[in-house]
């Protein structure tokens, strides 16, 4: 998915290619709940379980992203180079936008309230970040792009590891506890401004894991790997267990168990390497293409869950939704491809016809 433009690398990091390709697929399979009746806890604790243990496993999708930008982007300079990195990723999301657009219009006739030119209502929708229904994500990235290199500056400005360590802690404070122990009480016990306004609580929450990316990159802290995948995968099930069988403990992006299995996820594969060429080939490609991957799964998800999958009960969906995830994720993957392959052939194709206009 989307983060800024990577510093300028020796050689790819496999692991933070898998922790792309990884978010990707979380973001797959926490907006394909909404396919399921298990929206809410269900009826059993069983149901309940079922949801809880896929929303847990798809709410590091954005923080992963977030995480990945501020610590790729640590030295990260306010050039015209670094700016002009913008103009890429609109063009890409315009492009995905008019395809979604098309076929919300041709194939699910749907139309936009109170606007008699359904084309002028598509671009209004391009513009407002609705078309996509996932380019809420685009809309909040633009500005953080703008803002990295100064955020930077403050990544930078820590002398010493345990002031940059206070901080974090003061961020977590912020967004993490208040968020969670609002969610366990069911009512506000803690402040809560700075994680934003109902409905949609829009806050300052991404720079917790900006900083959280920052800080793994000046320090790269080392632990077992095998000890931090276990961690993982147990609050994971606690998580699961207890928002199943009691009350959630926060499920939102800037929550304590957000931040916590996030945090996991990253250390577990940030600095994984090696030397499989073939493996490597695949996830750099997978890493390359995950903002595609994510922009166009939003119709290719709506497209499999109406038309593609034979079960309409919803209550009997879960059992088979690891693989339509991915089945999603692979369809969004071809379409990915396609528009990058045509784009590089265009691109290669006008190179050489510019060199034989030169010699001529």
């Amino acid at each position: 998915m989307l983060t800024a433009p990577a510093e300028t690398r020796k050689e790819r990091v496999l692991g933070l290619d898998i922790l792309r390709t990884a978010a990707i697929l979380a973001v797959i399979c926490i907006h394909s709940l909404e396919n399921t009746s298990y929206v809410t806890p269900g009826d059993t604790v069983a149901g309940a379980f079922g949801r809880s243990l896929f929303l847990y496993i798809g709410i590091i999708s954005v923080p992963v992203f977030i995480m990945l930008t501020g610590y790729l982007q640590l030295n990260a300079k306010p050039t015209a180079k670094y700016f002009k990195g913008i103009f890429s990723i609109l063009g890409i999301y315009v492009f995905y936008s008019i395809v979604t657009g098309l076929v919300r219009y041709y194939y699910f006739s749907e139309t936009i309230p109170n606007e008699t030119n359904i084309f002028i209502g598509y671009i209004k929708f391009t513009l407002t970040y609705f078309n996509i229904g996932y380019a809420w994500y685009v809309e909040m990235f633009i500005g953080l792009f703008f803002l990295v290199p100064y955020l930077s500056v403050i990544s930078r400005s820590f002398k010493r590891q345990r002031d940059f360590s206070v901080f974090m802690i003061v961020l977590i404070g912020i967004f993490g506890v208040s968020e969670s122990v609002n969610s366990l009480f069911g009512f506000k016990v803690l402040p809560e401004w700075w994680n934003g306004f109902a409905p949609n609580k829009s806050g300052a929450w991404p720079l917790v894991y900006f900083f959280a990316g920052a800080y793994i990159r000046r320090y790269q802290p080392k632990f077992y790997r095998a000890m931090l995948a276990v961690c993982y995968a147990g609050l994971i099930l606690l998580f699961s267990v207890v928002t199943a069988k009691f009350r959630s403990v926060g499920s939102v992006w800037w929550s304590l168990p957000a931040i916590a299995l996030s945090v996991l996820a990253f250390l577990t594969l940030y600095d994984l390497k090696s030397d499989n060429k073939p493996l490597r080939f695949v996830f750099k490609y997978t890493s390359v293409l995950s903002f595609e991957v994510f922009l166009i799964s939003y119709i290719i998800d709506r497209l499999v869950w109406k038309e593609g999958f034979i079960i309409s009960a919803l209550n009997v969906r879960l059992p088979y939704y690891p693989l339509i995830i991915l089945l999603i994720y692979l369809l969004s993957m071809t379409v990915a491809v396609l528009r990058y392959s045509a784009c590089r052939g265009i691109t290669v194709l006008f190179k050489k016809d510019k060199k034989w206009k030169n010699s001529i």
